[in-house]
């Protein structure tokens, strides 16, 4: 599995979309109609970052998501951070990446 960095500049408020991934690096089977999605975005320290509300999904059959912060969301000082993204259906719930964390470097404006 390839760790993903992701580089963003502090005060970032722009909608931020990724396809999430099997293993495999291939798309993962198609959510179901009542799946959500939430960012685990921890800073360096391991605290969570509040990004309750901020994503959503775009394309179920190709597992698109979108993650749109808050201006105060993003912050040079707090990263890099670490993020996966939480799936659940039901009562099946799985992490995207499933192994490392993905990488955020947050860069000064």
């Amino acid at each position: 599995m390839i760790v993903t960095s992701v580089d963003v500049v502090e005060g970032w408020t722009g909608a931020l979309d990724f396809q999430l991934k099997a293993n495999d690096e291939t798309p993962a089977t198609p959510m179901g109609g009542s799946a959500t999605v939430t960012l685990i975005l921890r800073d360096r320290k391991g605290n969570l970052v509040d990004v309750a509300g901020d994503c959503e999904v775009l394309d179920r059959a190709q597992w698109t998501v979108r993650y749109t912060p808050d201006s105060a969301d993003l912050v040079a000082a707090n990263g890099p951070c670490s993020g996966r993204w939480r799936v659940e259906d039901g009562a099946v719930v799985v992490f995207f990446p499933s192994g490392e964390a993905d990488v955020w470097n947050i860069h000064k404006p």
